[in-house]
């Protein structure tokens, strides 16, 4: 009975890894779904970002994250939102933040290329770890059910 139990962990650790390697991706096209909303609220509303951020905060967990403190700085309140999803790279939240101070820099006719070159970053990035996702899940899927058949072998 125990290596059994022992054999099922195995596989339930195996396919739990498989299945938290995707959080990344999902966290990316989650932060390029809420950069499209603050470029078209922002841009076209001339909104300002904090303002945005907080008429936003229904449309997108990232931008409720960022909602909920810091009001009048939205790269303090970004951050903050950044670090409490832990799915994301510090290069990840580096192009959201570094977009941002660019569009805020950036004349109105400028705006949305830069928006635009934010989103299609993140989009390339969401891509990526989507594909190393798809291949080291069955990576770990394989190893789970590996060592759950050396331990139900090694018990007989």
């Amino acid at each position: 009975m125990g290596p059994c139990l022992v054999g099922a962990a195995f596989v339930a650790l195996g396919f739990g890894a498989a299945s938290a390697l995707s959080a990344r991706a999902t966290a990316l096209g989650e932060a390029a779904r809420a950069l499209a909303l603050l470029s078209r609220r922002v841009s076209l509303l001339y909104e300002p970002i904090a303002d945005a951020v907080y008429a936003l905060r229904d449309e997108s967990p990232l931008l409720a994250l960022a909602a909920e403190g810091h009001e009048h700085e939205p790269s303090a309140a970004f951050r903050n939102a950044f670090k409490r999803t832990r799915s994301l790279r510090e290069g990840d939240a580096a192009i959201f933040l570094e977009t941002l101070r660019c569009a805020g820099a950036a004349s109105r006719e400028e705006q949305p290329r830069v928006y635009a070159a934010g989103i299609d970053l993140l989009k390339t990035r969401e891509d990526a770890a989507n594909a190393r996702a798809r291949s080291d899940a069955k990576l770990y899927r394989t190893l789970g059910l590996l060592a759950a058949a050396a331990v139900l072998i090694l018990s007989l």
